[in-house]
This record gives structure tokens, C-alpha cells and sequence, in this order.
């Protein structure tokens, strides 16, 4: 069975605006936008941290385009949107709060999301696919 494409986002950003951006607000950002466990395995990088948040910012803003758009109001918080690496260092996802029941109330429970994330040159990007059968 195929599965149909239900939204599309991507995003990039500039590492060094995110490095701003937590220089000047500090751990009430990083606790606004991030989950504990995005923030442990930032740090555990020591020089990979910024890039590691920016890549994450840039996932939780296409992951945002392809789940709430066109209903900007939907009320899905960035935090509500993980994405952790695994043992391989691959992206996995996962969606809590209202991030969760947009996927549910856009696809039901069988929903996938595909995410590819990039840096280079100080530029953050990443493209996500929500899907469906």
C-alpha cells in the first residue's frame, strides 16, 4: 500500500542567529523550544551543540509547515515536536501534546513522518513529509 502525502515543510536557518538568539535569551529559550533530551545530547556534542539546536530548530519548523499548514493557528508548540538521533545518528521523531493530536486528527493513528536534515557553511536545513496509507 502507498502512502499519501498529507504535508510538506521544510526550512533553513542560519547557525549563527540561533547562537544569538541563546546567547541573549539563555535556558528559558532552549526550555521554550527544546525537549530535556534534545538539550542533553546537544551538549554532549561540546562544538557540535549550536549546530545540532539549529539543525533541530530548522526540524521542528518543517515538521510544523507540514503538519499544521494552511491552520496556522493550531496551536502546536515547537517543544512539542522531538527529534533525538539514534544509536546511528539518524533523525528520529516523535510528536507529544498537541503536535501528536494534530497528526492524529490529520491522518488517524497510522501517520509517518520522513525528515531529512542538513548543515553546511554555517546554514541549518531540513525537509520533512508527513504521509499517511
Amino acid at each position: 500500500m502507498q502512502n499519501i502525502i498529507l504535508g510538506i515543510g521544510t526550512d533553513i536557518i542560519s547557525i549563527a542567529r540561533i547562537k544569538a538568539s541563546i546567547d541573549r535569551r539563555g535556558d528559558a529559550l532552549l526550555k521554550r523550544l527544546y525537549t530535556p533530551a534534545e538539550r542533553e545530547q546537544a551538549m554532549a556534542r561540546k562544538n557540535g551543540a549550536m549546530r545540532y539546536l539549529a539543525t533541530r530548530f530548522a526540524a521542528k519548523e518543517a515538521i510544523w509547515k507540514a503538519l499544521c499548514h494552511p491552520n496556522v493557528s493550531s496551536g502546536v508548540s515547537l517543544a512539542e515536536i522531538e527529534i533525538l538521533a539514534n544509536s546511528d545518528g539518524a533523525p528520529e521523531t516523535r510528536l507529544y501534546g498537541g503536535a501528536l493530536a494534530a497528526a492524529q486528527e490529520k491522518a488517524g493513528a497510522a501517520w509517518q513522518l520522513h525528515l531529512s536534515l542538513s548543515d553546511d557553511d554555517g546554514l541549518a536545513l531540513a525537509f520533512a513529509v508527513f504521509s499517511a496509507p
